[in-house]
């Protein structure tokens, strides 16, 4: 074979890549290249070859690749690097590199050779998803973990020009109400209103932030004293006065608003926001859109109040639970239940579970709580077992539970106890507690594995969002957190592509993939297109006691093959 037909031959072999390959010569000169590299660049190989860096990409990018180039010429082996390039289009691309050096008929390095791995599609997913970290997908306002994060950053600065600043916690009055009135589409609606109207509010310094459900927090990072701190909060409560057009009707909407001051009431961004939290409860007890400014009285009472009854509610019987059942989006039946822990108290009334389990936890009455729910809802499930319907049972697994040293044995003596088989159980633990101290977590879900218990990552994407972790550790599920549900009416909005991101990445990692918070059928349209797994939320059923299951479970909706 002549030198030609060998060099066509090699052409030929080349161009057969679907990725983009080049090779350049030492002084960085390209010496040739495949069609996928001309499709990417945009330019026949003929204005290609003989041409440098600089001749088919902008300064920047040519600097990047001629210093990369540079660095592989004096190291050897093989180079890998992420980098942009611009296509012919003009879009900018990330892409990985891979280069190698070639040696001549003489030993010596002639030149180069590399291929290009396009990444953007896996750069934008993995964006978005540490964009939905640290924002409200309903509102696009920070969540907690941002708002948090932003308040240290402003108690650093408060601290460095001894000044103070202001923490507003604002809870919508009525929610509730519109919420079970009107459904759960018009509640949200009226949350994105209250976000867009408290946004308006606030000044460009001021930050703005979701963290709970109807429960917002506005800090203000320079504040002259008490007085001009509830100003600032009347500010936000007159914001929400003007009638709200909601689901055709017009509501009149009020907020209780309570603030607490840096230093006064608290010298770090969780007892802030604590006592402002104190302080909305009372605001909320003097009637509505009151605002009220943290006093000492405020944590004693309302906390004190709280906890003193938790601790007889478990031995007075106030304690429940409910059970959302999880459908199977392929074949319609109910495969599982979500224990809910619910606690009515005689004077209290229903006490809402984000009220009352952050005592639980900063008490350690978690823990028997913990150890009641576990086998309460084992032996609801050995229940369904012996009534011919066996379903698996999940139970939430707060990170004081699980980082015990013998968190694993009782959940055998559950286990035991009950005569419940490992498989009917399924943990779920949130993503900052699997990230806590990561070689302690993998052997302590170890010995959850062996024992035949099933793990789920409860509320993913508000968190870590490693794919890390996931790999590392022996999950069996993702249960992605309702802030993800898509919504049919944003075919390409953020919701809808992070949603088909999740469920692709967890196929790919062999995890089972359940969305929780679906309220319409259209949202199972979609989750079904996404091939997601199961599902549960209020269109599938809402939270009953544990023999009213069967009867939902029975006549579970069934998905439409398409």
């Amino acid at each position: 074979m002549s030198e030609d037909e060998l060099l066509h031959e090699l052409q030929s072999v080349i161009d057969a890549i679907a990725a983009p390959v080049f090779y350049k010569d030492r002084a960085g000169v390209y010496r040739g290249c495949n069609k996928a590299f001309e499709k990417y660049l945009g330019r026949p190989r003929a204005d290609i070859v003989g041409t440098t860096v600089y001749d088919v990409a902008p300064r920047d990018l040519a600097d990047t690749y001629r210093d990369a180039d540079e660095a592989l010429f004096r190291q050897g082996g093989v180079q890998v690097y992420e980098a942009k390039v611009r296509t012919g289009d003009g879009s900018r691309r990330d892409v990985v590199f891979y280069k190698a050096l070639f040696h001549g008929r003489h030993g010596r390095v002639s030149g180069l050779v590399g291929t290009i791995l396009d990444i953007t599609e896996r750069k934008e997913a993995e964006r978005a998803l540490e964009h939905q970290a640290f924002h409200d997908s309903l509102t696009g306002l920070p969540n907690r973990a941002l708002f948090m994060d932003r308040l240290e950053v402003a108690l650093g600065a408060a601290r460095r020009r001894n000044d103070r600043l202001a923490v507003a916690y604002v809870d919508v009055d009525r929610f509730k109400i519109v919420n079970d009135t009107l459904g759960h589409a018009a509640g949200d609606d009226l949350l994105r209103e209250v976000g867009r109207r408290l946004t308006a509010a606030c000044r460009e310094s001021e930050t703005i932030a979701r963290i709970g459900a109807d429960e917002f927090a506005v800090l203000f990072p320079s504040v002259a004293d008490g007085p001009a701190a509830v100003a600032e909060g009347n500010r936000l409560a007159l914001a929400l006065r003007p009638e709200l057009g909601i689901a055709g009707r017009d509501l009149h909407m009020t907020a209780s608003v309570g603030v607490a001051l840096f230093p006064e009431d608290g010298q770090d961004a969780e007892s802030l926001l604590r006592c402002a939290d104190h302080a909305m409860y009372r605001a909320k007890q003097g009637g509505r859109n009151h605002v009220v400014l943290f006093s000492p009285a405020d944590r004693d009472a309302s906390r004190l109040e709280l906890e003193t009854c938790l601790h007889r509610a478990l031995e007075r019987g106030e304690l429940s639970l409910r059970y959302q059942p999880q459908v199977d989006l392929r074949t319609g039946r109910v495969t599982a239940a979500e224990a809910l822990l619910r606690w009515d108290h005689p004077r209290l009334g229903a006490v809402m579970p984000d009220r009352f389990i952050p005592v639980a936890e900063e008490t350690g009455l978690i823990i028997p709580i913990g150890a009641w729910v576990l086998t309460e809802a084992c032996r609801q499930a050995v229940g369904w077992r012996e009534a011919g319907s066996p379903l698996r049972v999940a139970v939430n697994v707060s990170a004081l539970q699980f980082h015990r040293n013998d968190f694993a044995e009782l959940v055998a003596a559950a286990l035991h106890d009950t005569g419940l088989e490992p498989g009917g159980l399924e943990l779920e633990l949130t993503e900052s507690t699997v990230v806590r101290e990561l070689e302690r977590t993998s052997r302590q879900m170890q010995r959850l594995r062996d024992l035949g218990v099933r793990l789920t990552v409860d509320d993913f994407g508000t968190g870590y969002s490693s794919l890390r972790y996931l790999q590392r550790l022996p999950i069996g599920a993702l249960k992605i957190d309702r802030s993800f549900a898509p919504n049919p009416e944003e075919a390409c909005g953020e919701r809808v592509l992070l949603a088909q991101a999740i469920i692709a990445l967890a196929h790919g990692l062999r995890l089972e993939v359940i969305a929780e918070g679906i309220e319409t059928d259209e949202q199972l349209a979609l989750l079904r297109r996404f091939e997601c797994d199961a599902a549960q939320g209020f269109v599938l059923g809402h939270p009953v006691v544990g023999g009213e299951l069967l009867r939902r479970g029975e006549a579970a909706p069934t998905p439409d093959p398409e």
